[in-house]
């Protein structure tokens, strides 16, 4: 009896219009829209994982002459090869799976307590990195670690923000004038780490500061902004503060001279009826 006959793995087979595959099903030579021709090979892969791909060329006998040079040196392994793949729609061909992105993670929730000594050295990190920036006030020598510590006198209470137990930002009250009669004003400062604006932290720092202030008699909280810091000048506006006029030419920054906007709040017993 004859022997049966065998695929030659050589060959390149009509599959259907436009696609020829080799007896081995390794390579296959199909058309594109554009009526160019490219050559498949399904052992070897790209830096994606996916078929490599050779072409385009301008004829059918072009991409097979690919397909027999192809051949004359061994394919590297393919990390594909041994397990399944799905289907490229675009040419019906299993390609590497797309990496999952992992699932976002939810920031931890800000939170405020009283600030304590503790947290001196990461308020003064916060407080210089303001300082530095030349945009939230007079102040252009940094504060050491024992300036911040001088702010826990007893009577003038400071505020952190934390997120996920790392301070991002901060509010302080401080003496407005020695007389008795102003005894219940306080001035204060608040700031934010640059990395955690935008977030509500400066908002949240502030809400809290003014319910330590009324809990500690003071009956007003004043300050001064500089009329282009216009992110301060709203978060203030939406905690009640309101701006009572300008300090024309205040003093000079960088050698220019800077105005400065008033603001006040009212606590506890001078609040308006």
């Amino acid at each position: 009896m004859p022997k049966p006959k065998t695929a030659d793995p050589t060959a390149l087979k009509r599959e259907s219009a436009g696609r020829y595959v080799s007896g081995d099903g390794r390579f296959a030579v199909e058309q594109e829209s554009a009526g160019s021709w490219v050559v498949v090979d399904e052992e070897q892969t790209n830096e994606l994982g996916l078929p490599l791909v050779r072409g385009p060329f301008g004829t059918l006998a072009e991409a097979k002459n690919v397909v027999v040079a192809a051949r004359e040196g061994p394919a590297p392994e393919s990390p594909l090869k041994g397990r399944a793949r799905p289907t490229d729609p675009r040419r019906g061909k299993p390609r590497s799976p797309a990496a999952k992105e992992p699932p976002p993670t939810e920031p931890a929730p800000l939170e405020t307590r009283a600030a304590a000594p503790s947290d001196a050295a990461a308020n003064a990190r916060i407080y210089n990195a303001g300082i530095e920036s030349h945009e939230a006030t007079f102040e252009t020598s940094p504060r050491s670690k024992g300036d911040v510590l001088a702010w826990f006198d007893g009577r003038h209470p400071v505020v952190v923000a934390t997120r996920g137990g790392e301070i991002v930002a901060f509010a302080a009250t401080f003496e407005y004038r020695p007389r008795e009669a102003y005894r219940g004003v306080a001035e204060f400062s608040v700031y934010t780490d640059a990395t955690h604006r935008r977030e509500g932290a400066g908002r949240l720092a502030m809400e809290a500061l003014i319910d330590e202030a009324t809990r500690a008699d003071f009956w007003k909280l004043v300050s001064r902004v500089f009329p282009q810091n216009t992110a301060s000048r709203e978060l203030l506006r939406r905690v009640g503060f309101r701006e009572v006029g300008t300090y024309r030419r205040h003093a000079r920054l960088d050698g220019e001279w800077r105005d400065c906007v008033i603001v006040e709040r009212l606590l506890g017993a001078a609040l308006e009826d």
